[in-house]
């Protein structure tokens, strides 16, 4: 008969899955290269990527003429190119159900943002404007942000659904909690059926704001933080919880009531005595966290992906890491590149050679023994009953 001790403790490991898989790897797989788009030099696929909840991957590749095109990678299929057009594909902006956010730029600097779905690609805003950032929702309405004149900031966000547009907030708004109407936003994130964004005065002071079924209420600002210069930026929202970024050096969350601090500068990076000196790129799913972090201030590059999947932060991959042996240069990770606990990221090599990654989460060998050892106790003493 099995043993009382052994059978306890795998009884306990049936009964509380989170401890028997608080353990987690990721397993990579390549999915790209250069060499399958003509290679037209550097930077040939390390442009924006994105996944969806089942594991399609989405990337732009660059052409020779100067022009991109649109690939999808179909999980456990390959890759096919989707769209192809004399237009730049600027960015993926989001990935969710199948359904394909993107920007597109003609050679007249005329920006589109349009949405790919059950094969046919439907423009949403094709006006000749600064479009900001956008976000989906599951059941395909779109949040974003435009703007007449071209610049980084936009004066109005608007929804997209049902082939409606309806104006959100613009820059007659007045500012919960300020005597002032807004003057810019950036960074719009959808949610539960609501928008969450950034958005500033006209002293250029920034703050996070809701939009629910029509009310505004102010998230954080740089009243509620004392900091007149903060900024704020890569909304995320997951499980009713909205993750963000905080002057680049800190992750927050916000749970519908308060406002936690999840990582910051003085956060140690995993297997190392270094902390973190800031971030970049905060993704979420299903209450995981994936985010791209440095140990020194970097322009252009990231030193390392990292996830708190399995309940604790642990490193994805890091520049320097080998990968199929070859030495990783540079990595490139967006805030759409998570999903459901599969992670894609373009990656360059230190012999040039470039490629797109699919990641996904495994248990650890040692968790997967302790779970099999379990498993076979189990048969054994109930054979011999």
């Amino acid at each position: 008969m099995m043993p009382k001790t052994g059978f306890v403790i795998c009884l306990i490991a049936i009964l509380l899955p989170s401890l028997a898989v608080s353990q987690v790897g990721w397993e990579f797989t390549q999915i790209a290269d250069d060499t399958q788009f003509g290679d037209v030099g550097p930077c040939t696929i390390c442009g924006t990527t994105a996944v969806d909840e089942s594991g399609n991957a989405a990337f732009v590749v660059q052409q020779a003429n100067g022009s991109s095109s649109l690939a999808l990678y179909e999980n456990g299929v390959g890759v096919t190119t989707i769209l192809d057009s004399d237009f730049s594909f600027e960015r993926i902006l989001d990935f969710r159900g199948g359904n394909l956010l993107f920007e597109q730029r003609d050679s007249a600097g005329e920006r589109r943002l349009n949405i790919f779905q059950g094969g046919s690609t439907s423009p949403i805003n094709s006006v000749g404007r600064n479009l900001g950032s956008a976000s989906l929702s599951p059941d395909g309405t779109v949040s974003y942000g435009t703007s007449p004149f071209f610049g980084q900031f936009q004066s109005e966000i608007q929804e997209f659904e049902n082939s409606t547009h309806t104006q959100v907030v613009s820059d007659d708004t007045g500012i919960p909690g300020k005597s002032q109407t807004f003057r810019y936003f950036h960074d719009v994130e959808r949610g539960d059926g609501n928008t969450y964004f950034v958005g500033s005065d006209n002293n250029f002071r920034f703050g996070i704001y809701s939009s629910i079924d029509g009310n505004l209420t102010r998230i954080e600002d740089d009243i509620t933080t004392g900091m007149p210069a903060v900024q704020f930026d890569d909304l995320a929202y997951d499980r009713e919880k909205l993750f963000y970024k905080r002057d680049s050096e800190e992750i927050r969350v916000f749970d519908g009531q308060n406002v936690d601090i999840l990582f910051n500068t003085e956060t140690i990076i995993p297997d190392t005595d270094n902390t973190f000196v800031n971030f970049d790129n905060v993704s979420a799913s299903n209450g995981i966290l994936a985010f791209s972090g440095f140990d020194e201030f970097s322009t252009g590059s990231t030193i390392g992906i990292y996830s708190d999947f399995g309940g604790e932060l642990a490193t994805v991959i890091e520049e320097g890491d080998l990968l199929d042996g070859r030495t990783i240069d540079t990595l490139r990770f967006g805030d759409n590149s998570f999903n459901n606990g599969y992670l894609v990221f373009a990656v360059e090599f230190n012999d040039g050679s470039e490629a797109i990654y699919l990641a996904r989460t495994v248990p650890e060998p040692s968790t997967a023994m302790f779970l099999a050892s379990c498993l076979l106790l189990a048969l054994k003493s109930r054979r011999r009953s």
